[in-house]
């Protein structure tokens, strides 16, 4: 085995306990992990032979915290695109703005949250000065992506990434036809002698260069830190390759539909990829979606940035906000962003999501509301929370009635799930202000009989089993 095949079979391995990871007592990650030496050897065989074809997904529609349409890749794709992942992330990484929170290590909505209250505070002087709160959102934004303008976003930085360190490794830092190829992102057909560059650099005449796919692979970095700290080995002839694969899968050709039809009531068609145009559109659900979505936003970032002047701005996917002292250039800069978006990317704003307003109003971001000095849950994911008790009170009061009550096997199993599902609400809740809230549900609206099977602490922070059931 060349070395190269033999990086990429570690990164393989590294890509599957990353894919595995919150996700290893599913069944399908269960069937996968069945042999799953032989299986990744057998995926590796496939990606070195150009022989790997995504396989089917499953499509469903979940109601909570919104309606969506969701495509779970099978397990074995789902290596592929955290390979991808390890692959392209730290490539794109120093490239996205600090402010752009999806999907990214050490961001997520709480630091997006977190953010857009500095933002306020330091536009507002600490809430003594006028401020303003423009939001927009980008309607149907997953099923509106042009897969093609995708790639060749992702192919013009792989190639800028490659040409620089080819660059830097051989060429005259003072070669003005080199600058010219770079901004250009233009290759050569093969790769140039070493001699020939400096013969040029010294006639300091101008070369013709031709666009071509093949990459100077022999002088691209081998290794790149990943996210995850993990060294990842890589070349970009394979990264294009799996690019292709999976940016032009089209899952609506080849899945198994779990939702009865009925459920797609209420979902509009520009939140399905079923009616998504030619070329367009990204499943939701795969790993690579959410990256590729920070990726196809990326030049907009930098346009709100830098070309409009915004100094306080964020994003997360598709939602963004953009604080500034003065109202009217906010009105003004919306029909710039409305035209950027639709000339550039083909993506449309929404219209009814438009929001600006004095920061004393508060904005509702990333389910949270920001307000002067104090921050709250927003009321879905309250309401949110409050059925999902009601539901656990339900649970129990139907095991209740069994006769063999509490050795029913099936409330047994769900211990743990209660558990699970309790705290990430009590999680989240737990970063704003929401003490009396917390203590209302546990205390109050909570069944009372759950007191013999389940505690919490005293802040209300977390829930957890108390011991063994009792009659």
């Amino acid at each position: 085995m060349k070395n190269g095949a033999k990086k990429l079979l570690v990164d393989l391995f590294q890509a599957y306990f990353d894919a595995r990871k919150n996700k290893r007592s599913t069944a399908n990650a269960l069937a996968f992990e069945t042999d799953y030496e032989s299986k990744l050897f057998q995926l590796h065989d496939d990606i070195v032979n150009r022989r790997y074809e995504p396989g089917r997904s499953v499509c469903f529609i979940v109601n909570r915290p919104v309606k969506r349409e969701i495509f779970a890749a099978d397990f074995r794709d789902r290596v592929v695109h955290h390979l991808l992942y390890n692959y392209l992330s730290p490539i794109f990484e120093r490239r996205f703005l600090s402010d752009s929170y999806a999907c990214r290590v050490g961001k997520g909505t709480h630091y997006g949250i977190k953010r857009l209250n500095h933002f306020i505070r330091s536009c507002s002087e600490n809430y003594h000065q006028d401020c303003y709160i423009l939001k927009l959102d980008i309607k149907g934004y997953f099923m509106s992506i042009d897969r093609n303008i995708l790639f060749r976003k992702v192919e013009r930085v792989l190639h800028s990434q490659a040409f620089r360190f080819s660059k830097a490794q051989l060429f005259p830092c003072n070669d003005k036809s080199l600058q010219f190829l770079k901004a250009e992102l233009l290759f050569f057909p093969q790769k140039p002698s070493f001699h020939s560059f400096r013969e040029l650099s010294s006639r300091g005449g101008a070369l013709n260069p031709v666009r071509s796919k093949t990459l100077i692979t022999s002088a691209v970095p081998k290794t790149e830190r990943t996210s995850n700290g993990v060294k990842a080995s890589f070349d970009f002839d394979l990264i294009f390759y799996l690019l292709r694969k999976i940016i032009f899968n089209d899952p609506t050709k080849n899945c198994a539909v779990k939702s009865g039809r009925n459920d797609w009531a209420g979902l509009p068609k520009s939140k399905s990829l079923f009616y998504a145009g030619k070329s367009k559109g990204l499943p939701i659900g795969n790993l690579t979606s959410q990256f590729f979505g920070n990726v196809y936003l990326n030049d907009f970032d930098h346009f709100v940035k830098h070309k409009l002047g915004c100094k306080y701005y964020g994003r997360y996917v598709d939602d963004f906000v953009i604080v500034h002292r003065d109202k009217e250039y906010l009105k003004s800069i919306i029909s710039e962003i409305r035209r950027y978006l639709s000339e550039n990317l083909g993506l449309e704003l929404h219209s009814k999501k438009i929001y600006l307003q004095h920061h004393c109003h508060g904005v509702d971001f990333l389910g949270a509301i920001i307000k002067p000095y104090r921050i709250y849950v927003r009321n879905r994911i309250k309401g949110n929370f409050y059925g999902k008790i009601r539901w656990w009170n339900d649970q129990l009061a139907k095991a209740r009635l069994s006769s063999n009550f509490p050795k029913v096997e099936l409330w047994e199993k769900k211990n743990q799930a209660f558990v699970s599902s309790i705290n990430s609400y009590l999680g989240t809740m737990v970063h704003w202000q929401t003490y009396r809230l917390r203590r209302k549900m546990l205390e109050t609206v909570l069944f009372s009989a759950f007191l013999d099977f389940f505690g919490w602490d005293k802040t209300y922070r977390k829930v957890f089993k108390i011991g063994a059931h009792r009659v």
